[in-house]
């Protein structure tokens, strides 16, 4: 489980990582261990979960993509607006629907169960997938002190 410190590690990394070795590898590790703590609180367990690590003056792109959703992050201070998600029609599909995005200050307060709750949210909204029901329950009794 993604600890509070580690997510916020992952966020102070934004326009830290390009042309630093030493922070973009702990970008990596810490955006994998976000796409999959993501992709197991959505049940999504098919879906695939990698990372770009793109040229030298970038922080790379750790990316969930399933059969319904695309959810991506990187930390490049020019373009980071946060983690992107939208819908998908297939894991072949690279332009899916709208793009929304979870900014890194909702991602400090809210961690990865706010993630995915704005992620179910949106597939909810497509009528897009079976997982939705079952997460909301899940948050629902977490909140409510439940197991």
């Amino acid at each position: 489980m993604m600890t509070q410190r580690e997510v916020n590690r992952l966020v102070a990394l934004e326009g830290q990582c390009g042309y630093n070795d030493v922070a973009k590898a702990e970008f990596r590790k810490l955006s994998m261990k976000l796409m999959r703590e993501l992709r197991e609180t959505l049940g999504m367990f098919s879906a695939s979960v990698r990372y770009n690590a793109g040229g030298i003056a970038v922080s790379g792109d750790a990316t969930m993509h399933g059969d319904i959703v695309y959810v991506t992050v990187n930390a490049d201070a020019l373009c980071s607006m946060g983690v992107l998600y939208r819908t998908c029609k297939s894991k072949k599909d690279y332009t899916g629907g709208r793009n929304n995005w979870f900014s890194f200050d909702r991602l400090k307060a809210t961690g990865v169960k706010g993630l995915a709750a704005s992620v179910a949210q949106l597939l909810s909204r497509n009528e897009s997938s079976q997982y939705v029901g079952s997460l909301d329950e899940q948050l629902r009794n977490e909140s409510l002190g439940g197991e």
